[in-house]
């Protein structure tokens, strides 16, 4: 069922907004075309986290370099683009072509589907421990997921399973988005699907990272040690 339409405001662009909730699409209109968006996957987010590392000579230290997760996300994230009556072809190396006041509206209508463009972080509700079963219990909309805490066997596991070579600098780094993956199937023992890694990395990337922060609280991760964008 389409809801709309609705105005999203981006800088001084106000743009026309309806949403299919049964698809999953968002579609902006403006004076100068038609925008089709998704929100894109856990399972995408973190592969664009993790493409987007790179080493820092400066500090001796990996960073993310934002740009490559921009495009990256913009490429997962739209579907379908009409301008002055042209279609766009949607790829990474197509959207580079785009002029730049194009390419920062199209970025900013895929931050605004993913949740991205809000001012800090509040975070998801907390936990709630049942002592009976030494689980934890979330709540997402009619959803609930139930988890428990790590042993240090399986941190471990996880942590050897994750480090990866890196022959840019020929050192060893951990890859981000195996560690979140395991460190989640590793902990969430109920859920309203099977828990796979399949079916983790296809939730919506909002609703990966609300469990991946529940996972983060339950078993204490120092901020330090947070392996998240």
């Amino acid at each position: 069922m389409a809801v709309g339409p609705q105005t999203v405001i981006l800088g001084d662009e106000t743009l026309f907004h309806t949403h299919d909730a049964e698809k999953g699409l968002y579609t902006f209109e403006d004076d100068v075309g038609v925008y089709r968006f998704k929100e894109w996957t856990w399972g995408q987010k973190n592969a664009a986290t993790n493409a987007s590392v790179v080493f820092d000579e400066e500090t001796s230290g990996f960073r993310i370099e934002t740009a490559r997760f921009n495009e990256a996300m913009l490429a997962a994230s739209l579907v379908e683009a009409t301008v002055d009556g042209q279609a766009l072809e949607v790829s990474p190396s197509a959207l580079r072509q785009l002029k730049a006041n194009l390419g920062d509206k199209l970025l900013g209508l895929a931050q605004w589907v993913n949740g991205m463009l809000a001012e800090g972080e509040e975070g998801t509700a907390e936990p709630r421990f049942d002592p009976k079963t030494e689980t934890y219990h979330l709540a997402l909309g009619q959803d609930e997921f139930v988890f428990r805490e790590w042993t240090w066997g399986e941190k471990n596991d996880v942590s050897s399973r994750s480090v990866v070579y890196d022959p840019a600098t020929g050192s060893f780094r951990v890859d981000t988005a195996t560690f979140n993956e395991l460190m989640l199937k590793a902990t969430l023992v109920e859920a309203p699907f099977e828990v796979t890694l399949e079916n983790l990395r296809g939730l919506l990337a909002s609703t990966g990272d609300a469990l991946l922060d529940a996972v983060q609280r339950i078993n204490g991760l120092m901020a330090t040690e947070k392996k998240r964008f």
